[in-house]
């Protein structure tokens, strides 16, 4: 068989690319070429590489965190255990947990040569501490007293008070952790929040070979000298492809016609409409699992309504309930979604750990919730009612469906939102509800188009709520614009998602939640790190600063770590529902061994920061 090599097109049937594929780097064999598709489509600033600044790290989900940056320790996504990745065991703490030594594996380099050691670990810290403008520097700045080498490959962190959770923000769970910085690049940046650290120096296996200006591919390498990082010494130097490709396909067509001609390996997100239509025309592709509902519904970003709590109406609890209540959840699950979601009505992570401990967990809670007037809001019916329309469609139902589809949710009740309105002002008059001022609400609803899920969740709710009387004004754009008008405050309502607000794979509350300590708010109109629903109290402050102390683990963590999720359903700044589930497919013409249920090693997550850790088990076919 001739080799294929990796063709560029410029025109595609039935579809015009924006963008000149010409560029890509010729003589890229194929069969020695992972294809992925890109997250959030195409990147605005390619350059931009920077993942510790929030506005400079445009690439991080397009190959660069899971290729060629690296964590002390990630979380197993397969058992949810912790890998020693950099560090070389697990932390070491004082009896008064406020002191954590770390050890780091030796014989690890950066990209350019330089050897790894405890100075970089260190000034990470340091430089995080003193740069507010970086991502992780309020939880460094907060905890860190000191950090210091007692040797090259040895750090000390010193605590202003015990804190036996911090090395969970040193931690890749999923998305990301605070990566380990080359102190010999960023020792001479004096505005790290603007400096866009391109080409990246990477300390993971991959380096950046290639990529499109206009931002639709970027090309990753596998290292020359790859055996010295952390995955080759946790693998035994395990084969791994030598390229990997992330780019971007317009659209969902664009993706299942290009895994279709056995062009694009791994699709990051279709619609249940997309997986029949793509499984009709490839025979090679394949999903988590098998047989319906097929997606993984694990991925511990929970999808869900942000609401504004800095702008009126939006910052009366009355009102944010009442936009859930008269959302039909049960028709989002089997009109929208095709059976092909899962419920969470807590903000406490869809991860499997948190999905059994803080949803079906506290379902009794979530019974007894009760509004101040005594309505009981919950549905503990709704996954048995989508059992139902399950069989009625054909499909065999195997399991619980509690486990299949969540605890529930809260229940489709206009008349109750309607009272709540009403008793704040608001007046329906021939079909519309206007605000107490007499001027009709419109509600300004924005989604990122990247994101089917919250893109479906939004259309969803536009529909509902205009159902109910509510002039939405629904805007979907890119996950760029979308995300820096949440940040920004530019919004009403947002369809969305944001890591550290919904949890994560683990129990650790405090660490996935630390967006909700009000120590992060900023106004309208200033750019928000974390809180981008800009809420603030007092009590979930007093929680989180109490769980700070504790072992994630113990009874009384998560004791608190509930109460923390009830008085958030009870003020509901943010009502998650359901996942970013991952239908997820992936063509077998080229590469086997991607995770599934039978072989569940690690989640589909590829566009995370573990997805190194897939590519050892990997194996070409020899086609």
């Amino acid at each position: 068989m001739k080799r294929k090599f990796l063709v560029i097109l410029t025109f595609v049937v039935g579809l015009t690319f924006s963008y000149a594929l010409a560029a890509l780097p010729m003589n890229v064999p194929r069969n020695q070429t992972l294809i992925v598709d890109m997250l959030n489509g195409t990147v605005a600033n390619p350059q931009a590489a920077n993942v510790w600044s929030p506005t400079m790290g445009q690439i991080t989900g397009d190959g660069e965190q899971g290729l060629a940056l690296d964590a002390l320790w990630y979380i197993d996504h397969g058992t949810g255990k912790l890998i020693d990745a950099l560090a070389s065991e697990p932390p070491e703490f004082s009896n008064d947990y406020k002191t954590m030594t770390i050890h780091l594996r030796q014989g690890i380099y950066w990209s350019d040569g330089v050897e790894f050691t405890a100075t970089d670990v260190v000034f990470t810290l340091n430089y995080t501490k003193e740069n507010p403008t970086l991502t992780f520097s309020s939880q460094v700045a907060a905890a860190v007293k000191s950090a210091y080498a007692p040797d090259k490959f040895t750090v000390v962190v010193n605590f202003y008070q015990p804190n036996p959770q911090f090395y969970m923000v040193l931690t890749c769970d999923i998305w990301w952790g605070l990566y380990i910085m080359p102190a010999h690049i960023f020792q001479n940046v004096k505005d790290p929040a603007s400096y866009n650290f391109f080409p990246p120096v990477s300390l993971g296996p991959y380096v950046l070979k290639g990529y499109d200006p206009q931002g639709n591919w970027f090309l990753w390498e596998r290292r020359a000298d790859w055996q010295r990082t952390s995955l080759a010494m946790l693998t035994n130097n395990a084969p791994i492809p030598q390229y990997v490709l992330f780019i971007n396909y317009p659209g969902e067509t664009g993706k299942i016609l290009a895994m279709s001609r056995h062009d694009l390996d791994w699709i990051f997100h279709v619609t249940a409409q997309g997986w029949q239509v793509l499984q009709s025309k490839d025979p090679y592709a394949s999903i988590w699992f098998k047989d319906f509902p097929w997606a993984y519904s694990h991925d511990p970003t929970a999808r869900g309504f942000y609401f504004n709590c800095a702008q009126y109406p939006y910052n009366l609890t009355d009102v944010r309930w009442a936009l859930v209540l008269s959302f039909n959840a049960y028709n989002w699950m089997t009109t929208w979604e095709k059976g092909m979601q899962t419920f969470f009505p807590t903000v406490g992570g869809s991860g499997m750990q948190p999905f059994e401990d803080y949803q079906i967990g506290m379902l009794p809670e979530l019974e007894q919730f009760a509004l101040p007037d005594g309505f009981k809001p919950f549905d503990a019916n709704l996954p048995y009612k989508v059992a139902d329309w399950a069989k009625s469609q054909g499909y065999t139902v195997s399991g619980s469906p509690v486990q299949i589809w969540g605890p529930g949710w809260w229940k489709y009740a206009p008349d109750e939102a309607a009272k709540l309105l009403e008793a704040n002002g608001f007046k329906k008059i021939n079909g519309k509800w206007y605000l107490p001022n007499g001027k009709l609400w419109t509600v300004n609803l924005i989604t990122p188009t990247e994101e089917t899920d919250a893109l479906v969740l939004a259309q969803a709710a536009a529909a509902d709520w205009r159902a109910f009387g509510i002039d939405v004004n629904l805007t979907t754009t890119t996950d760029q614009i979308a995300g820096n008008n949440e940040a920004m405050g530019y919004y009403d309502v947002a369809s969305a998602w944001n890591t550290s607000m919904m949890g994560g794979i683990t129990d650790a509350l405090w660490y996935t939640h630390y967006a909700w300590n009000s120590s992060n708010y900023e106004p309208i109109g200033t750019y928000a790190v974390n809180d981008v629903v800009r809420f603030k109290n007092e009590e979930m402050d007093n929680i989180l600063n109490q769980l700070q102390t504790l072992t994630p683990d113990s009874t009384e963590a998560i004791n608190l770590s509930k109460q923390f999720l009830m008085l958030e359903i009870k003020y509901m700044p943010v009502a998650t529902i359901g996942d970013c589930v991952d239908i997820t497919p992936h063509d077998d013409y080229y590469w086997t061994g991607f995770p599934s249920d039978t072989d569940p090693y690690w989640s589909p997550l590829f566009w995370c920061g573990g997805f190194k850790f897939i590519l050892p088990h990997l194996k070409p076919t020899g086609r």
